[in-house]
């Protein structure tokens, strides 16, 4: 958390991804989560899977976690599904994937125009 900007996580706050590294800082380039797994989201009461889907939300790009090898298959299977269903529900706007797939191609050098 951050004293007097926000009580949630870093990693899922909006005030911090989008309004002070996006927006007061002006950076426009590809931002990545730390671990979606760490003991301080847990302890906020969030799984991968929900981070996954409030840091998107709150402006993400790409999203990491660490999980046991026997674990990890289904751990992403279980994070894809929460981002496709807040998708679905209207929780994550759809807009907002495409703007990290934006960074993502971008940070990749991918010639974006036709």
């Amino acid at each position: 958390t951050v004293p007097g900007l926000t009580n949630l996580p870093a990693s899922i706050s909006p005030a911090v991804t989008t309004g002070v590294l996006r927006n007061r800082l002006g950076f426009s380039g590809l931002v990545l989560t730390d671990s979606l797994s760490a003991v301080a989201l847990a302890a906020a009461g969030y799984s991968v899977p929900r981070a996954s889907v409030a840091a998107l939300r709150a402006g993400a790009d790409m999203v990491m976690f660490n999980a046991d090898a026997r674990r990890v298959a289904s751990l992403t299977r279980q994070t894809v599904q929460a981002i496709v269903g807040a998708v679905g529900s209207g929780a994550l706007p759809r807009s907002r994937l495409e703007d990290a797939v934006w960074h993502i191609l971008n940070a990749k050098h991918v010639d974006l125009c036709p």
